[in-house]
Order: structure tokens, then sequence, then C-alpha cells
């Protein structure tokens, strides 16, 4: 019956719980975040977080990481052993979770984990609009497709002098409408981010604006009498044209004018003989051109000329006398 009590008292810690649960956070990551990444090289930190009911500080003894299931390496602890964090410069793209386990002083241990990804490589970007051609109107759409999502994409026509951000119709999809651009030849060089911040920053095209109509000079028929019943139709124009015609005495289908075509000399002159034209009769002609992007203009002006080809002893025409030399 003899009763001894002992002479001094053991302080011990219940932990059941590990990770995310509601008061311990003995482990808390700050780095890496659930978010994506552009660079392959991610600094895993930890510091030691607080215990319900604990007065007692707490330090790290070790900490120890492994990524996807790769083997542990050991975490570089602080100075004051509150801290511990490793980098790693070679994780590749893809999803990652990593699992840190760490011992206390005091034999507590806990774990923790943290999914992020890579994403290191630059969006790809296809220029969907303008292309590499000329364009007849003075309104352009910008428009720009990826093959990921993007969160930001912006072009320069000057060099980066002035940026025009562009409009997001969807995550991969962007677009920006320019409707006041004067004529002249354009490079667009465009500069869009993915969601983990990579930036391509290589695609560009050049266009041409032209929504100016061709000048039209009437080189033949002029406003003059002509004593022949054909004659070359030619006109030139100011820059290279695509197709002419003429339209003569008002010729038409049901009150529709028909436009007959001229031959393309070059690339800015059109003729064509025309023969057979009524004598001794008032005729007019109006021309109709338009360039190689589609502007259209008609001549500001009607040629009226007049054929006569019969002189002489003609019934009732009496346009020529000859004085000298007589019939002798």
């Amino acid at each position: 019956g003899n009763m001894n009590t002992s002479s001094g008292t053991i302080y011990f810690y219940i932990q059941t719980c590990f990770g995310n649960c509601d008061d311990i956070d003995f482990i808390e990551i700050d780095s890496p975040t659930n978010t994506s990444y552009s660079s392959q090289s991610i600094n895993f930190t930890t510091h030691i977080g607080t215990y319900q009911d604990m007065d007692d500080n707490l330090n790290y003894s070790s900490c120890l990481i492994s990524i996807d299931g790769s083997p542990n390496q050991t975490m570089t602890l602080s100075n004051n052993f509150d801290t511990a964090n490793l980098t790693n410069t070679s994780i590749q793209d893809g999803t990652h979770t990593a699992l840190i386990w760490c011992n206390s002083t005091e034999n507590i241990y806990d774990t923790a984990s943290i999914t992020f990804s890579i994403d290191s490589n630059p969006p790809l970007i296809t220029i969907e609009s303008p292309t590499n051609t000329t364009y007849n109107s003075a309104s352009i759409d910008f428009n720009i497709s990826s093959n990921e999502a993007l969160s930001y994409c912006s072009f320069s026509l000057d060099l980066g002098s002035n940026n025009f951000t562009m409009t997001k119709i969807n995550d991969t999809f962007f677009n920006y409408t320019n409707s006041s651009m004067v004529d002249g030849q354009y490079t667009a060089e465009f500069w869009c981010n993915d969601t983990s911040n990579n930036v391509n920053a290589t695609e560009y095209v050049t266009f041409t604006l032209d929504s100016t109509s061709p000048l039209i000079t009437i080189n033949s028929p002029l406003n003059t009498f002509y004593d022949t019943t054909w004659l070359t139709f030619n006109v030139s124009l100011n820059e290279a044209g695509d197709w002419c015609g003429y339209n003569l005495d008002n010729e038409n289908d049901r009150g529709t004018p028909i436009w007959r075509n001229l031959t393309k000399i070059n690339d800015t002159h059109f003729s064509v003989l025309k023969t057979g034209l009524s004598d001794e009769a008032n005729h007019y002609i109006k021309f109709k051109c338009n360039d190689t992007s589609g502007n259209m203009n008609t001549s500001s002006g009607t040629i009226y000329f007049y054929i006569q080809t019969c002189f002489g002893n003609c019934d009732d025409v009496d346009f020529i006398e000859i004085d000298s030399p007589t019939n002798t």
C-alpha cells in the first residue's frame, strides 16, 4: 500500500488532423499557389502556422517535399527555423502536385499539398483579318484567334507608338474595328499574352487601303466630227485598272445601261476598235472603269461626236465644195 507520485510532470500533445484542418496550420504553403505559372522555375516556400490552445512557439526541425510522387527533396530551413524553401528550376509544362512534410522540434509533424500548373509556351496567334491584300473600304476589321485562352491583345500600326486594345469576343478570339483609316500601306503588329502571361509579339501583316476611284482620261473619241464608221475607243487611268467598259448611245436592256468591254492594253490603258458606227448620225459615249481594289468610276462627262462619210455628189449633202483644182 505504499504510494508514490512521479517527481515530474510529463507534457504531451495530441494531434489527429493533418493538412487542411480548421484549427491547425502547422504548414502554411506560401508559394506556389493554386494557379498557372509561365516560368519553369518554381520556389516552394512554407512557414509555421499556429496551433489552437498551444502557447509554445514551434520550430521546424526538417521539411521534405515531393513533386508528383518524385523522391523526397530536403528543403532549406531559415535561421529562425520557422520557414522552409526549395527552388526547382526544371519543372515541365503541365499540372503538378507538391506534397510537403515537416517535423517540428517538438516531434509534431504535418503534411500539406498544393496543385499548380506550368505553361511556359507563348500562345499561337493567327491573324484572321486583315490579310496581305488591298482593301477599298476605310473600315478595317482586325481579328486574331489563338490555340489557347488569352487574357489581352493589342496591335499597332506605327511600330508601337500608338497601340489599340482589342475586344475579347471569347477566350481565343479578339477583335478591333477601325472605321476611319486613310489610304496607304500599313503593317499591323500584334501583341498578345495568355492567362499564364506568356507573350507572343511576333505576328504581323502588311496590307494596303485604296478607297479612291480611278481617274479616267478619254483619249478617243473626242467631241468632234469623224469621216469614218470605225473608231478606236481608248481611255487611260491614273492607276492600275482591272476593267473598263463603254456605253454607246445609251444602249440599255429595259432601262439598265449595257456596258461593253474594252480590251486591257496594259495596267493603265484600255482600248477597243468599234466598227459599223451609224453614218450621218450623232453619237454619244460614256466610260466606266474600276481599279484593282474594286473602286469604280464613271467618266465625268459624255463625249458627243458626229459620223459622216459621204462627201461630194451625195444626195442632199454639200458639206465640202472643192474650189481648186477643177476637173481640167
